[in-house]
């Protein structure tokens, strides 16, 4: 546009997309958070802006040590429930020794955030969802990573029990080589 300045220019621009584009949609966030929670409550309750944050966005204050099922809830699928899993186990065993920063990249491997909820407001999902048929399967899983689905908070392990038990002979195969 003649006659505007660049600064002017980007400044326009930057509220065109990052303000009023959205203007609608924080309209609408607001008028249902107020539905629930007014002002009035926050202030009886001196909730302040960055306690809010903290709320909806999570902690990234603390770095101490964290243990997740102190933060999140666990969910486990039938195979590791059933019974004391070691698998289960070895995994709180390993990461109750991390520091905070190492759990904090597990934590940011399941759910693709760093920062700690509130606990118990969030849960994490636990699966073996791989299946081995025969001692390669078995010698497969044991080369494999866990994986992980962020939008469900879903971490997924190979049986590597299993599989170590199944490789050494010490598991009988459902399926011949």
């Amino acid at each position: 546009t003649p006659g505007i300045s660049r600064e002017q220019f980007l400044k326009n621009s930057v509220d065109a997309v990052l303000k009023d584009s959205i203007d609608w949609q924080v309209a609408a966030l607001r008028a249902g958070f107020s539905s629930v929670i007014t002002s009035d409550m926050l202030r009886q309750w001196e909730v302040t802006p960055w306690d809010m944050q903290e709320m909806v966005c999570g902690s990234r204050d603390d770095k101490g040590p964290v243990r997740i099922r102190d933060v999140f809830r666990i969910v486990l699928d039938e195979e590791l429930s059933a019974a004391a899993s070691p698998i289960v186990e070895e995994l709180w065993h390993v990461t109750d020794q991390w520091d905070g920063d190492m759990v904090r990249a597990l934590i940011k491997f399941v759910t693709g955030s760093d920062r700690l909820p509130l606990p118990g407001t969030e849960l994490i999902k636990i699966e073996l969802p791989f299946v081995a048929v025969n001692r390669a399967d078995h010698q497969r899983h044991l080369g494999m990573l866990p994986q992980a689905h962020t939008c469900e908070n879903t971490l997924e392990l190979p049986n590597y029990w299993e599989s170590l038990l199944s490789v050494n002979g010490h598991v009988p195969e459902t399926i011949s080589d």
